[in-house]
């Protein structure tokens, strides 16, 4: 039930052909590079899903989509709150450019299209997948190289609050 409600969502996009040959190549199993198990044709649908991203936004993509990770994991501890305008800002992509990476992950991540609100993940198994995708290294991308970038953008961050004597709430 869950691999027939993502299709039909992914279906759903300005290319339906392109879409629907990632699907059928997922169940045909065809999508499927280092995949520690060949037969799940879930698993091979996000890989097509995120390798149907445009290259050059992919890199970016994944750091959006592992640092909203992050924040989920952390939510309950922390009392995070990383609203799509923010995270935007945080990676330094205009609205457009972050709309345009998680375009194609509607079917999974629920995007939202005003300020304020923070994306979702629709199904956990696409999280889990990203996080996997990156420890491995699947897409070039891996987890040291993400966290790293994160520290990075974080430590930007707090000295330019520093410098302005602003609250994060009025930062963003």
């Amino acid at each position: 039930m869950l691999f027939a409600s993502v299709v039909t969502k992914f279906m759903d996009d300005d290319d339906p052909d392109g879409q629907l040959y990632i699907c059928l190549k997922s169940v045909q199993g065809k999508l499927m590079s280092d995949e520690q198990n060949p037969l799940d044709p879930l698993a091979a649908l996000y890989e097509g899903m995120l390798r149907s991203i445009p290259h050059r936004l992919l890199e970016t993509t994944l750091k959006i989509l592992y640092l909203e990770i992050i924040v989920q994991d952390s939510y309950r501890s922390l009392r995070i709150t990383l609203t799509g305008d923010v995270s935007a800002d945080f990676f330094n992509v205009d609205d457009r450019t972050y709309h345009t990476c998680l375009k194609r992950l509607c079917s999974v991540l629920y995007v939202p299209s005003g300020t304020g609100r923070r994306p979702e993940f629709s199904h956990a198994t696409f999280a889990d997948h990203v996080k996997v995708a990156i420890r491995m290294g699947t897409f070039g991308l891996r987890e040291p190289e993400v966290l790293e970038d994160i520290r990075r953008r974080c430590i930007s961050w707090i000295k330019e609050l520093k410098s302005t004597n602003k609250k994060v709430s009025e930062f963003f």
